[in-house]
């Protein structure tokens, strides 16, 4: 997802570590799914507008999963 996003592992660790992004586990290998990904787009456009983390948490916890059609 770093090259996908262009963000650093230690960003996506770092929204790992504050509760933002929740991937499976297999081993010590994380297995984003579709909604971990949708998250982070959710993540990385407010923190283009200056939203704090907490702003993103509460702002991820009312908007929830993604739409059908953005699921696949």
């Amino acid at each position: 997802m770093t090259c996908e996003f262009s963000i650093t592992a230690r960003t996506l660790r770092y929204y790992e570590e504050e509760g933002l992004l929740i991937p499976f586990r297999r081993g010590s290998t994380r297995l984003y799914t579709q909604t971990d990904r949708h998250k982070l787009k959710q993540i990385l456009r407010a923190k283009r507008v200056k939203f704090s983390l907490s702003g993103i948490s509460d702002m991820l916890a009312i908007v929830g999963k993604p739409p059908d059609d953005e699921k696949s």
